[in-house]
C-alpha cells in the first residue's frame, strides 16, 4: 500500500485549483472601475458602495487607499464620502475641483461644516488620465487626519474621532449627493493595523466587486470595467484629406498629427477631439509617402521623402515644422534612388535611419542614416547577412536603446520582385552601435496558410514584442494585434481587429505606446485614388488581454488551465516517486560538475521577483516576475540613481535633486517637473512590494524592507560587513559594469566608489583562485575587472595563464589581441609584452 498517495494527490488539487483560479480569474494592469460624472444623466452616473450592510469596525486608525485618475472634463464633484455609522454620526466627503487654470484643489470637508484640510497643487501633478496615488489616514488615538495625493501630504486636527470606526464608504454618488466628476479607481485598501480589504476592480461585468479574499463585497451602480478596454480597440477619430498625408503621434505631448502641406490636425488622444490649424507657410516639400519622425522631446517634426521620381533640381526632400510656431524649415535636397515603400524608421546613435522598403522593382535590404549634414548615407553593409531584402516589415528599439528588432516583412534573397515573394516570419537582432545583426529565430508559417505582414513600429517589452499584422494581399482585410515571444516567436493573437482595405501601395497602419497613459495606439490611413486618403485612430488600455471576450472569460483559458492542471497533478505523481531514486543520481552529477567548473559558468545573478538589477543593464522584475524594465523611463533610471546615491546619507533634499536633474529650469518651474517626476516613479515602484518613495523633512529617501531586492544594495549591505560573503559579491559583479546604462556625468563619483569596493575584492579573488587552481574562476572574475578596468596588466597576465591551463589558447590569443588593441587606443602606442612571455 502506499502511503504517500493522499500527499499527492492533495498537493496535485491544490495545484489544479490554483491554475482554474487564475484561468477564471483576470488580473491584469488594465484592471479598474471608471465612473460616469456629470456629463451623463443623474440615474446613469456610476455609484461604489463598500460593505453595504455588512460593516467592518476598524480600531485605532483608519485608512483608505487608492489610485484615482481624473478623465477630460472632470471639472468638480465629490470622490468618495466616509460616514460614521455610530454616534457622532458625521460625514467626511473628499472633493475635487479642476476648475483652475493651473492649479488643482483637493478638499477633504466635514460635510455640511467646514473644509477640514485644503490641499492646493498645481495641475502638473494630477494630470488628467494618469494614475496618481491618494492616501487618506484617520489616527482615532491622536484626533488628527492626513492626506497624502500626487507627492503631497497635508494633516490636520480633527475633534473628537473615536476610538473605534464603524464607516458607511461611498466612491462616486450617493444619496443626494449628485456631483461626480469622470474618474477611474483601482486597487482600493482599506484597513487598520491589523486587517487589511483590498479591491482590485478586475472584474469584467455585473454590479459586484469582490475584494482578493473573495470575502467581501461592493455593490457598483452603472458600472465601466476598464478590464475591457483592454480588450478592445476603442475609435477616438476619424478624418480624411483630398491630398496626400502625414501621420504621426506623439507621446511626449498625447497627440496625434495628421497633416498635408497646408494644414494640420492636432488630435488630443485623452479628450478624444481635434483642431485643426494651419502653418505660417506651406511645406517647403511634394508630400507623397510623407515619412516623418519627431525629435527627442517632442517638438519638432520632421517630414522626408526618400525620392522624387521626376525631381526638379529646386525640390526639397527634408524639412522641419516647428509644432509650437507651426513654422516650417527646409533642410536638404538630397535623396536617394529609390521611394521605398513600407519601410521602418528608428533612432539609431548614428542618427535617424531607415532599413528596408520596396521601390523601382526590388526590395532593399539596406540601412540608410540621416547624416548631421542631412544627407542619407549607407550604414552597417553586411553581405553576409541573413537579414534579407524586404519590405512591410516591422521594427523596433529595445527600452535600453542597445538593440533593434527586426520582425517579418515580404521579399526575398535576390531582392528582385520578378523573383517572387516570400513571407517572413523571422526576428534579427541589430546591436545599434556596431551594426552586428543576430537571427534569433525563423519559423516558416507558409505551411501554415498564414501570409501576413507586420506594421511598421514593433513594441519591444521585455521578452515581448506587440505589432500589428495583416493579409495585404486581402482587399478587405483586418489588422490583428500580435503579441510575440522574444525567446522562441511563440505568439498569441487579440480577439478584437480593425478594418483596413489594402487595395493601394500608399495605405498605411501603424502602432504607438504611451507609457505614461499607459495606452496602445493603431491608425489606419486607406487611400483611395493615391490621392485622397482616410484616417482612423484607435486606443487599447496596456497591456492587452488575450484570448478574452469582453464580459466573460474564454473557454480556451480554462480548458488550458485544466489541461496544465492535470499535467501538473501526474508531474507530481511522478516526481514524488522518483525523488529518492534521483536524489543519488543528482549528487553524484552535482560532484561531478563542482570538479569541472572549467566548462561552466560559475558565478551567475539569479533573476528574482520584486527586484531591480544595476550591474550590468538595467532590468526590473514586478512582484509576479514580470519583466517590466520598459515601465522605467530614462528619467526614472536617473532619479532611482539619485536616490540610491544618497541613500546612506538619510535621502537627497529637493533643491538638490532639482540643481542636478533641471540645473537650467526656472524654481516656479522646476517644481512642476519635479513633482511630475517624483509621481511617475512613485507609481511604476507600486508594482513591487517592499519599496517606498518617502518625502520628509524636505528630503526624498528609499524606505525598503527584505522582499524586494536591488543587486546594489544587496552589495553595499555585503562590503559593510566585516566577512562579507565573497560569492555573492561576485554572483552580483558577474551581470557587468555598476550603472553601465547611465552615461551622465552626475553619476561618475557613484560609480567611481562602488568600483573601488568591488575591485578591493576582485583582485584579492583573482589572485587566491589562482593559487588555488581554480582556473575557471579566474576567467570569470578577469571580466568582471576588465569590466572596471580593461587595462589592469596583472589580470591580463592571470588570465592568459588561467585559459591555456584550461587548454583554450585561442581564446587567450582572443583576449589578448583585445587588451593590445584597447592599449593602443588608449596610449597611442604598442603593448610591449608579447604574449609568449606572459
Amino acid at each position: 500500500m502506499n502511503t504517500h498517495k493522499p500527499l499527492i494527490t492533495r498537493v496535485a488539487a491544490i495545484l489544479l485549483f490554483i491554475f482554474l483560479s487564475a484561468a477564471t480569474n483576470v488580473n491584469i494592469n488594465a484592471q479598474g472601475l471608471k465612473f460616469a460624472g456629470l456629463e451623463s444623466r443623474i440615474d446613469e452616473r456610476t455609484s461604489l458602495e463598500v460593505f453595504g450592510k455588512h460593516k467592518k469596525s476598524f480600531h485605532d486608525c483608519f485608512n483608505l487607499e487608492f489610485l484615482m485618475a481624473t478623465c477630460p472634463k472632470a471639472d468638480f464633484g465629490y470622490i468618495c464620502r466616509i460616514k460614521e455609522a455610530e454616534e457622532p454620526y458625521r460625514i467626511w466627503n473628499l472633493s475635487y475641483d479642476g476648475r483652475g487654470e493651473d492649479m488643482v484643489s483637493i478638499r477633504i470637508n466635514e460635510e455640511g461644516r467646514y473644509s477640514v484640510i485644503k490641499a492646493e497643487f498645481p495641475r502638473s501633478d494630477l494630470q488628467e488620465m494618469h494614475w496618481t496615488d491618494v492616501r487618506i489616514s484617520f489616527d482615532l488615538l491622536k484626533d488628527s487626519l492626513m492626506l497624502e495625493i500626487a507627492g503631497h501630504t497635508f494633516k490636520a486636527a480633527v475633534e473628537n474621532l473615536p476610538d473605534k470606526f464603524s464607516p458607511e464608504l461611498y466612491f462616486g454618488r450617493s444619496e443626494h449627493i449628485i456631483d461626480v466628476p469622470n474618474f477611474s479607481l483601482r486597487n482600493l485598501r482599506i484597513s487598520d493595523r491589523n486587517k487589511c480589504y483590498t479591491f482590485l476592480f478586475d472584474e469584467v461585468k455585473g454590479n459586484v466587486a469582490k475584494d482578493t479574499k473573495g470575502l467581501v463585497s461592493a455593490r457598483v451602480e452603472n458600472p465601466v470595467w476598464l478590464i475591457n478596454e483592454s480588450s478592445q480597440w476603442h475609435k477616438i477619430a476619424e478624418m480624411q484629406f483630398d491630398t496626400n498625408a502625414g501621420a504621426i503621434y506623439n507621446p511626449h505631448r498625447g497627440e496625434f498629427y495628421y497633416f498635408d502641406r497646408d494644414r494640420i490636425r492636432i488630435v488630443n488622444t485623452a479628450t478624444e477631439t481635434y483642431v485643426e490649424k494651419s502653418f505660417t507657410g506651406q511645406c517647403p516639400l511634394e508630400l507623397i509617402l510623407a515619412n516623418c519622425f519627431l525629435n527627442d522631446d517632442g517638438s519638432v517634426l520632421y517630414v522626408y521623402e526618400l525620392y522624387y521620381e521626376y525631381k526638379k533640381q529646386e525640390s526639397y526632400t527634408i524639412a522641419a515644422l516647428d509644432l509650437d510656431k507651426l513654422t516650417w524649415t527646409p533642410l536638404s535636397r538630397d535623396m536617394i534612388t529609390t521611394p521605398l515603400h513600407h519601410h521602418i524608421s528608428f533612432d539609431s546613435p548614428q542618427g535617424h535611419t531607415v532599413f528596408g522598403g520596396f521601390g523601382e522593382m526590388k526590395y532593399s535590404g539596406k540601412f540608410w542614416n540621416l547624416g548631421e549634414d542631412w544627407k542619407w548615407k549607407e550604414l552597417w553593409s553586411d553581405g553576409d547577412s541573413t537579414l534579407h531584402p524586404r519590405y512591410f516589415t516591422s521594427g523596433g528599439v529595445d527600452g535600453s536603446g542597445r538593440y533593434l528588432y527586426i520582425f517579418g516583412g515580404m521579399g526575398n534573397e535576390s531582392g528582385e520582385q520578378i523573383v517572387g515573394r516570400h513571407y517572413y516570419y523571422d526576428l534579427h537582432r541589430v546591436e545599434l552601435e556596431s551594426g552586428k545583426i543576430e537571427k534569433l529565430w525563423d519559423r516558416d508559417r507558409e505551411r501554415d496558410g498564414a501570409k501576413f505582414v507586420p506594421v511598421r513600429n514593433l513594441l519591444v517589452a521585455g521578452d515581448s514584442l506587440y505589432t500589428l499584422c495583416y493579409p495585404e494581399h486581402i482587399g478587405n482585410s483586418e489588422l490583428s494585434l500580435y503579441r510575440i515571444s522574444v525567446n522562441d516567436g511563440s505568439y498569441e493573437v487579440l480577439d478584437d481587429r480593425i478594418p483596413i482595405i489594402s487595395d493601394k501601395i500608399l495605405t498605411n497602419a501603424n502602432l504607438w505606446y504611451d507609457e505614461d497613459m499607459e495606452k496602445l495606439y493603431a491608425s489606419v490611413q486607406v487611400y483611395d485614388d493615391d490621392i485622397k486618403s482616410e484616417l482612423k485612430l484607435y486606443s487599447l488600455a496596456f497591456p492587452p488581454l488575450f484570448g478574452y471576450e469582453s464580459g466573460k472569460n474564454t473557454s480556451r483559458t480554462i480548458i488550458l488551465a485544466a489541461v496544465f492542471g492535470v499535467l501538473l497533478l501526474l508531474g507530481a505523481a511522478a516526481a514524488f516517486f522518483f525523488a529518492r531514486r534521483r536524489r543519488r543520481e543528482l549528487l553524484r552529477i552535482s560532484r561531478e560538475v563542482a570538479q569541472s567548473k572549467s566548462d561552466k559558468t560559475l558565478f551567475r545573478q539569479d533573476i528574482r521577483p520584486n527586484s531591480i538589477y544595476l550591474f550590468g543593464d538595467f532590468m526590473a522584475y514586478d512582484r509576479d516576475g514580470k519583466d517590466i524594465t520598459i515601465s522605467f523611463t530614462t528619467q526614472q533610471k536617473q532619479l532611482l540613481g539619485l536616490l540610491l546615491k544618497y541613500n546612506d546619507k538619510g535621502g537627497i533634499y529637493s533643491k538638490k535633486l532639482s540643481n542636478i536633474l533641471w540645473p537650467d529650469k526656472e524654481e516656479d518651474k522646476v517644481k512642476n517637473s519635479r513633482g511630475v517626476a517624483i509621481n511617475h516613479l512613485r507609481r511604476t515602484l507600486s508594482n513591487f512590494d517592499g519599496i517606498e518613495l518617502l518625502y520628509n523633512d524636505g528630503s526624498f529617501r528609499l524606505e525598503c524592507t527584505d522582499s524586494f531586492y536591488c543587486d546594489y544594495m544587496s552589495f553595499s549591505t555585503l562590503m559593510s560587513t566585516e566577512n562579507p560573503d565573497k560569492e555573492q559579491i561576485l554572483n552580483i559583479l558577474s551581470n557587468g559594469k555598476f550603472l553601465a546604462f547611465m552615461d551622465e556625468p552626475i553619476f561618475d563619483t557613484f560609480k567611481e566608489k562602488v568600483e573601488e569596493s568591488a575591485m578591493s575584492i576582485l583582485q584579492k579573488e583573482i589572485a587566491n583562485r589562482f593559487s588555488l587552481r581554480e582556473y575557471q574562476a579566474v576567467t570569470e572574475i578577469a571580466k568582471m575587472i576588465f569590466n572596471i578596468d580593461p587595462l589592469d596588466e596583472a589580470t591580463l597576465a592571470l588570465l592568459i595563464k588561467s585559459l591555456r591551463k584550461l587548454k583554450r589558447t585561442d581564446e587567450a590569443l582572443v583576449q589578448y589581441a583585445k587588451f593590445a588593441a584597447e592599449y593602443r587606443k588608449v596610449y597611442d602606442s604598442e603593448y610591449a609584452v608579447p604574449f609568449d612571455k606572459i
